[in-house]
């Protein structure tokens, strides 16, 4: 079991260090909150949207 924890935790890191919506997505919650550029988003999807949207600039 802690493997499975870890290789997910491995995976969310790498995914949101490199702003990788499409491989942020299985990791997340299907109700999942997110806090941040200013907003309170609700939702995998409304989540993975937005990271979609996060210019490269800021990758």
């Amino acid at each position: 079991m802690s493997h499975d924890n870890d290789t997910l935790a491995r995976r969310f890191l790498a995914a949101f260090n490199t702003k990788n919506a499409d491989e942020l997505a299985p990791c997340l919650h299907p109700g999942v909150v997110f806090h941040g550029y200013g907003d309170e988003v609700h939702g995998r999807e409304a989540v993975v949207r937005l990271w979609k949207g996060v210019p490269a600039s800021s990758r």
